[in-house]
This record gives structure tokens, sequence and C-alpha cells, in this order.
């Protein structure tokens, strides 16, 4: 039985580790030809470069305009995390503990926010942000992101507030804790895990949206990293393959380190709820 168990054990590693491989493959090979010339990619794109040139990093981050869409991604990143986590949180109180009625109703709403495709609102929202003056704002952006990324926000902050006791709120309620004080002495302390992983979801989707930013944002100089990296090009009819994979290199970079470094509150954030 023992034997057996283990063998299960090595097989589920062996079977996690292939599609560990096949996920940075990828990621291996975009690496390689950032440092490479087109005639070495095209000769043997697996084969380390002759010549690690990193001044083609530095060369991309400058034709590609990147740092004017580090801090334009920055804008619009950063203020849809804020709005997206602290608006989910409040809705998913609301929902759970606030006892507010028609409480279902709204849920329900938000979830048909989960099942609507966003290709089925562009057109609506590219019409309402023109009536609006909001068009080729970033605040526009992160108000069309914001509300995009609410229904899982609610859903991922709701799903964790229903597993909380019922009897420390009432506790608290008979203590005298009005609802916010209850928010935020009791709920928030120990919502940091589900939060924390609703805010690098939603960096990850704000920071690599490209259809947002592609509809509503028509000044260059307003271009998010995404868009700077569809335009980095070598001519009107080739592509510099070198340029590009050190721009997806540029691009990626913020995304690996938010992960990386959060990475523990993420996947703690992803699992409540799994072992009771």
């Amino acid at each position: 039985m023992i034997e057996r168990k283990q063998l299960n054990i090595l097989l589920l590693h062996v079977l996690l580790t292939f599609f560990a491989l096949a996920t940075l493959f990828p990621i291996l090979i975009i690496g390689l030809m950032a440092f490479k010339t087109n005639n070495e990619i095209f000769a043997a794109p697996l084969r380390p470069p002759d010549v690690w040139r990193f001044s083609q990093i530095a060369d991309a981050w400058v034709q590609g305009n990147f740092k004017t869409y580090y801090l334009n991604s920055i804008m619009v990143s950063v203020p849809t995390v804020l709005i997206v986590v602290s608006c989910s949180t409040l809705a998913a109180y609301g929902l759970v503990f606030a006892r507010l009625k028609g409480s279902r109703i709204m849920l329900g709403l938000f979830l048909l926010g989960l099942i609507m495709p966003l290709q089925a609102v562009v057109i609506p929202l590219f019409h309402l942000q023109v009536a609006l003056g909001l068009l080729n704002t970033h605040f526009g952006l992160v108000l069309a992101q914001a509300a995009v990324g609410m229904p899982f926000g609610v859903f991922l902050m709701r799903s964790f507030m229903s597993g909380l006791p019922r009897e420390i709120i009432e506790a608290a309620r008979i203590d005298g804790a009005t609802d916010v004080e209850i928010l935020r002495r009791v709920v928030l302390p120990i919502s940091t895990a589900p939060a924390m992983t609703l805010a690098t979801l939603q960096f990850m989707y704000s920071w690599n949206d490209f259809l947002l930013p592609l509809m509503l944002l028509q000044d260059p100089e307003m271009r998010t990293v995404t868009l700077g990296l569809f335009y980095l090009q070598g001519g009107t009819y080739t592509l510099n393959y070198t340029m590009i994979s050190a721009g997806v290199l540029i691009t990626s970079a913020p995304i690996m380190v938010v992960f990386f470094a959060l990475q523990r509150q993420f996947i703690a954030g992803a699992t409540i709820g799994a072992v009771k």
C-alpha cells in the first residue's frame, strides 16, 4: 500500500514537472531570441546565442518608448487594483454580513458580469466613454478595467467571507461595534490573503490588457506597454524578431516580479476553502 502511494506521488511529480517545462519552454525561447540576431534566430532557434547582446534590451527600451509606456501602465494598473480590491471587499461584506435587502439579486447581477464576454460590450462602452468625455484618458481606462474586474473580485471576496464564522461577527455586534468597525477590525485583518490574491490577479490583467487600451486610448503618448509592444516592429513589410522578443521581456518583467514577490499570499488566498 505504501509503495503504491509512493508510486502515485512519483507519477504526480513527473507529470507536474512535464507541464512546468512545457510552460517554461516558450519563455526560454523568447529569452534566447532577445539576445540573438535575426539570422541566428532563423538558423538555430533553440541554440544559445554566440554572443549575448545585452544592449538589445536597452535598444528596445529606447526605440519602443517603454519609459513612457511603463509610466502609463502604472498610472492605469495601480488605481485599478485599488478600486477593485476596495470595492470588492465592501460589496462582499455587504452581501454576506450587512443583511442588505435584495442581496441575492445584486449577487446575480455581479455573477452576470462573469459570464458576459467583454467583446459584447465594447461598442456600448466606447459610445459611453465618448458621451462622458472619458475617451483617450487614463481615468476612463481605469474605470473600464475596474468594471471588468469587479465581478470576479466580488465573487472571490464573497466566497472567502462566506466561510468566516458568523459567531465572530455577532459577538462584535453584541459588543456594540458598527459595520464599519467590524469590517475594519475583524474582517479586514483576516482577509489579507484573498485580498492579495485578488490584487495580484487584477494587476496581471490590467498590465496585460490589450483590447481596452487599444479601443479607448488613441493618443500614442497615452499608450500602455501592451500597445507599445504591438507597435514595436522592424519595418513595414518585415518584423524585427530580436526587438520584439526584447520588448516581450521588458513588458513581462513587472508581472514576474509581482507574482514571485506575492506568490505565498497568492497561493494561500487561492487555496482558502480547499481544506476546512
